[in-house]
């Protein structure tokens, strides 16, 4: 696609990326995020337009195509002269009552436990193992935000554990993050000696808290809530914060050196990330990186190695525009810092999919980890 009307698609992406932030001197998040929202930001600039002139390349040749809206039709009720007979009635036994029951918790334990996502009809948490064995295996995470993470993870490594499984691929693409208790408690799965998961993340005030949820976005309950919650989310955020080189640190409880898990993996370990990778799948990233516990392939990821601002969040809508602002409160870090900043989790092996690659169904990455276990 060379055109969208008279002006050059390459254009159209050099704008868009300038539409959001990127961790520092970051290129991979850029890419992707404008390559799965392109539709939208070209919608968001030009509106509802009823036709739209596309120039396309294909092969030596360039031709142009008028692509045309075409308006949904509403549905509209037949009127019969006849009226269709109704369905009859399916009396179930009490056996069936019970299987159907049975199978409709089994169905939504397990949506909590995989954390179903509903849009996608995807699961967010998947493991599986790869070949005919069990030497290789393969967990998918596409967020650190949904389900019941625990019961997964317990599950997935007593599996890895029985198996005397060698290799494990973790897979982060398009892993945007969530919470920092789910990727911890991954962590005490992949770790093999004692470790400190997150350094205390930085603040502005000792009571840090408050901001996130007392500001002109917050609902009325929220408020009434904090009022009478607020003595001790005090005391908490006192005693949590403490002055170090003139700087506000709060420290969670991920910041305090823990033991791996029972059962925990001490086998091969590789881990896929792309641009799509950052926030909380960027800081594990970090431990498996700094630590030379992971070979890393795919794509540097989007977040950054040296930590983001995140934790908490401060909704601000401001007065005139009305526009609503989400501003990180916490500067949240691994205990590893790269010199320079300003750049993410690099890949050992550097492997971006092609145009062809996308069309024929190929997964590069997890091909050459294939390989490269093979080989071993």
């Amino acid at each position: 696609m060379l055109k969208l009307e008279n002006e050059n698609v390459s254009d159209l992406i050099t704008g868009f990326k300038s539409r959001f932030a990127s961790d520092g001197f970051n290129q991979t998040l850029q890419n992707r995020l404008v390559g799965r929202n392109f539709s939208t930001f070209y919608f968001k600039e030009k509106g509802f337009i009823d036709s739209l002139q596309v120039q396309f390349k294909l092969n030596d040749s360039v031709f142009i195509k008028t692509l045309k809206r075409i308006d949904k039709k509403e549905k509209t009720k037949k009127n019969d002269s006849i009226a269709p007979e109704p369905k009859p009635i399916i009396k179930l036994s009490k056996a069936k009552k019970k299987q159907n029951r049975i199978a409709e918790r089994n169905k939504r334990k397990k949506h909590r436990e995989l954390g179903f996502i509903a849009k996608s009809k995807e699961y967010t948490r998947n493991f599986s193992f790869i070949g005919k064995d069990s030497a290789t295996a393969y967990i998918k995470i596409r967020g650190f935000n949904n389900g019941n993470y625990r019961k997964f993870y317990k599950k997935s490594f007593k599996k890895l554990d029985s198996a005397k499984t060698k290799n494990l691929v973790l897979d982060l693409r398009d892993n945007g993050g969530g919470r920092i208790a789910e990727i911890n408690y991954l962590y005490s799965y992949l770790a093999k000696t004692k470790y400190q998961f997150m350094a205390p993340a930085e603040v502005n005030r000792r009571l840090s808290f408050f901001p996130a949820f007392m500001n002109n976005t917050s609902s009325v309950a929220t408020k009434i809530f904090m009022g009478i919650a607020s003595p001790f989310i005090a005391v908490d955020n006192l005693l949590k914060t403490k002055k170090q080189d003139g700087k506000l640190y709060y420290r969670f409880p991920y910041s305090k050196e823990k033991e791996p898990r029972d059962q925990n993996y001490t086998g091969n370990l590789y881990v896929l990330t792309n641009g799509n990778s950052f926030s909380a799948s960027a800081l594990i990233s970090t431990h498996l990186k700094a630590t030379k516990r992971a070979v890393f392939v795919g794509e540097e990821t989007g977040g950054a190695y040296n930590g983001c601002v995140a934790g908490l969040y401060k909704i601000y809508q401001l007065p005139e525009t009305k526009l609503k602002i989400r501003m990180g409160l916490m500067q949240i870090e691994a205990p590893f810092k790269q010199n320079p900043d300003g750049f993410g989790i690099k890949p050992n092996v550097e492997i971006t999919p092609t145009i062809s690659d996308r069309l024929s169904g190929k997964d590069p990455e997890l091909e050459w980890i294939l390989s490269d276990i093979s080989k071993n």
